[in-house]
């Protein structure tokens, strides 16, 4: 049986650390965007489950299309679980 490392993120949808004062937009985009890809390189498996009910392009950005879900409130979590589950599994066999 094979087996797989994955880091998963909980994230507002944002790249922004609003106490570091300049250190948000697109500089924490292409940063975070950077560590993921360094993580994926040692195989780890980055997916973020960003809580935030409008769309945000940041969340592709940094995790590509499938290596994130978007979840309009924390108490629709549960009833997403399984697919995100599904997702991950499938992703990890990849």
């Amino acid at each position: 049986m094979r087996q797989t490392a994955t880091l998963t993120f909980q994230a507002t949808g944002t790249a922004a650390y609003p106490d570091s004062g300049e250190y948000e937009g697109v500089y924490g985009v292409e940063d975070t965007r950077q560590a993921i890809a360094e993580a994926r390189m040692q195989g780890i498996h980055p997916f973020c489950f960003g809580i935030r009910r409008d769309d945000t392009p940041e969340l592709a950005r940094i995790f590509g299309p499938t290596g994130f879900a978007r979840i309009a409130s924390p108490a629709d979590l549960p009833a997403r679980l399984p697919e995100i589950y599904r997702l991950l599994t499938r992703r990890a066999g990849a």
